[in-house]
């Protein structure tokens, strides 16, 4: 359970040196505001007697001193306090992203989670500044400790008074925490619309469209008008702050001009001297800033309870935590069974699929087409465990994968998905995604070894040039180079079940059917499913499924299938027709026969 307690223990993980010093500097201010009131009184009350220069002089050169200690104390606070926001700040990014482990991506593919995500990272933020105010904090309550007292030892009923009109100072606070809560969800989704605007206008890959379509004003009026609507947001939101503010400071000029009227008649009653009057009006002064900046500080207290809430929330919704103990791990990949399943995207008015029934067993390399939309991706997601599906849908070796830990399944497959990933990385890296050790190295050598198609040529010897060029000294491939690695790094994982899904639509005709033959031939006695477009790719599959809108209309091997003269067979005909080599029907199937 993330408490306020475990996410200071997060903050200060690592920086103890740091806290220490920040404790020993924190003890040291109220010496030096004890000394400050003292130095100050017997100044003013050595300026109200008969006044000795060379007296006069000291105590002067001794308060210059601690102001002196002062602002080394202030600098060196500030130093220190540096450093532990860069180490907070990292704490906690390592914090959430550790904990971005979901076993379904079903909730992560919408656009709440990005707005949900911006709006986490807000609060996180806020509580990345938790430190500073505890410190602050702290800080403040000592030196109003020092001050409290001495005035407290001259006037009770002062120091009360101090203290009451001080207070809508925290209702003012309370309340600027709760409207900050509901600034962040406001201006979530401008920042998105901002943030992925100003990506277009920078991104490499973006820009190529930008200078051949000319968009570079269309997107900068887009940045600019998300940009204005985050200004708006925050500028009404400062205003309101302010306009609380405004009201709740009126009561501590009150409250100054009852304490001084309270010094001024013990200075008239002779109960207090002039010296002690000037410094217990610098004293009151000085509890008034203390007051105020203790209340904005104390605004911590309010959002990290928020913070918590908002944190706790998000993992519930897209990480999910485990209600039950799962206990099936199946040691191989042997059987998948789906069983009448469908399945429905969120917010999504109808299902992606609908009663499909489907059985795969080891050795079995089987071909999902169809036309775009008509669910082939989805059905590989699905048959990857990676979309949520109810009970009694999807079964791996007749375990239900709800009662499996998803984690198991996803150590024995493996993907190259139409989006795969470009890392800038490593090729040694982008392949096996690890530390290049001495093993790994040799086994991603080995691997080019058997399929030297996958690397550029230029690239076998020089295996630690980094990819992409989003790092200086980068190198950058093609669209079908970047593929070619994606497909070497399903293949380094050589796991009993694959996946394709699209992953060879970049690749030339030729290269493309050789090394899908290849795959095929290397992995006899492991399940292979091939997604794609190309029937010649789909023809080599011992199984065929056709998808249309969702649902299987046909399944079978690529001759059964052109037997049944149904959708494949018209796909297939309108292939051959396009390019070209159409062979008439009827002699077709005959010789088929």
């Amino acid at each position: 359970m993330t408490t306020s307690l475990r996410w200071f223990r997060i903050m200060i993980q690592g920086s103890v040196v740091s806290v220490s010093m920040v404790v020993l500097l924190l003890a040291i201010q109220p010496g030096v505001g004890w000394l400050t009131f003292h130095l100050n009184k017997q100044l003013f009350d050595q300026m109200a007697g008969q006044a000795i220069w060379k007296e006069l002089a000291i105590v002067a050169a001794l308060l210059a001193g601690l102001k002196l200690v002062e602002l080394v104390l202030a600098e060196g606070s500030r130093l220190v306090q540096t450093q532990l926001s860069l180490r907070i700040h990292n704490r906690l990014e390592h914090h959430l992203y550790s904990s971005i482990q979901p076993s379904s991506i079903t909730q992560l593919e919408t656009p709440a989670f990005n707005h949900d995500t911006t709006t986490l990272k807000n609060s996180l933020t806020q509580i990345e500044q938790s430190i500073s105010s505890i410190i602050g904090l702290v800080q403040q309550t000592l030196m109003l400790g020092v001050y409290g007292y001495i005035i407290f030892t001259y006037s009770w009923l002062t120091a009360l008074i101090l203290l009451l009109f001080s207070l809508p100072l925290f209702w003012v606070e309370l309340l600027s925490a709760l409207r900050l809560e509901k600034y962040f969800h406001k201006v979530a989704q401008q920042q998105i619309e901002s943030m992925l605007a100003s990506d277009l206008i920078l991104r490499p890959q973006a820009l190529k469209e930008t200078m051949i379509f000319g968009s570079q004003r269309y997107l900068l009026r887009r940045w600019s008008e998300a940009a204005e609507a985050v200004i708006r947001k925050t500028f009404s939101l400062k205003l309101g702050e302010f306009n609380l503010r405004s009201f709740a400071v009126i009561f501590q000029p009150i409250g100054f001009l009852l304490a001084q009227f309270i010094f001024f008649n013990k200075l008239v009653d002779h109960s207090i001297t002039l010296g002690d009057y000037a410094a217990l009006s610098a004293a009151a002064v000085t509890v008034f800033a203390n007051m105020t900046q203790i209340a904005g500080n104390s605004r911590i207290f309010n959002q990290i309870p928020i913070a918590t809430r908002n944190f706790k929330t998000f993992i519930a919704k897209y990480i999910g935590t485990p209600e039950k103990e799962h206990t099936a791990q199946p040691p191989s990949v042997q059987h998948i069974r789906l069983n009448r399943l469908t399945f429905t995207y969120p917010n999504a008015a109808a299902p992606a699929l609908s009663d499909i029934s489907l059985d795969l067993s080891d050795r079995d390399v089987v071909a999902i087409v169809g036309e775009n939309g008509s669910g082939k991706s989805t059905l590989a997601k699905v048959l990857l465990g990676l979309h949520t599906v109810e009970p009694d849908m999807l079964y791996i070796q007749n375990h239900d994968i709800n009662d499996m830990e998803r984690q198991s399944w996803f150590r024995q497959v493996s993907v190259v998905n139409q989006d795969y990933m470009k890392y800038s990385f490593s090729v040694y890296e982008n392949i096996a995604l690890d530390h290049p050790s001495e093993e790994i190295r040799h086994k991603v050598r080995s691997l080019i070894e058997a399929y030297p198609m996958l690397v550029p040529a230029e690239l076998h010897r020089e295996l630690d040039t980094v990819l992409g060029n989003s790092l200086q000294g980068g190198r950058q491939l093609s669209g079908g180079q970047w593929q070619r690695i994606a497909i070497a790094r399903a293949l380094y994982k050589d796991s009993p079940y694959l996946l394709l899904d699209e992953a060879t639509s970049e690749l030339d005709p030729i290269t493309e059917l050789d090394l899908i033959n290849r795959i095929i031939t290397d992995r006899a006695g492991k399940t292979t499913v091939l997604v794609t477009h190309n029937l010649s790719v789909a023809s080599m599959a011992k199984q065929i499924i056709v998808m249309h809108e969702g649902r299987i209309m046909e399944r079978g091997s690529h001759q059964e299938l052109l037997l049944s003269r149904g959708l494949y067979y018209e796909m297939w005909n309108k292939r051959e027709q396009y390019e070209g080599d159409r062979v008439h029907e009827q002699s077709y199937v005959s010789g088929l026969v």
